[in-house]
């Protein structure tokens, strides 16, 4: 089976993701304010963002991978996130992700899977 090259970027950013979500937050916890927080908060906005990008993107498959964010709901602890995890951030190296920059919104927010 012949892996693609956005199949080994992706499983790369979801370990470092996982990875950072394993980082000790010596107690500290989501501000309840900044990026971070549950998904539905941003629920009106991303179908908004999703809606105006019909004609380039493929919106049920989004809409469907959205309302699965929305509805797994928190894990049990805060974690250490990125927040700004936008394709300028992530810097590539022969189809892998070889840096994650600019840690400026990085913080402790709420875990998206259990």
């Amino acid at each position: 089976m012949r892996v693609l090259a956005i199949d080994r970027f992706a499983a790369d950013l979801a370990e470092f993701i996982a990875t950072l979500a394993t980082v000790p937050t010596e107690g500290r916890t989501w501000n309840g304010s900044s990026r971070g927080g549950p998904p539905i908060r941003r629920d009106d906005q991303v179908r908004r963002c999703i809606a105006d990008s019909a004609a380039l993107v493929d919106a049920r498959r989004l809409e469907a991978a959205w309302d699965d964010c929305i509805t797994t709901g928190p894990g049990d602890a805060d974690v250490w996130i990125h927040a700004d995890l936008m394709p300028g951030n992530l810097l590539v190296r022969e189809d892998h992700l070889s840096a994650v920059i600019d840690w400026e919104m990085a913080c402790v927010g709420t875990e998206l899977w259990t």
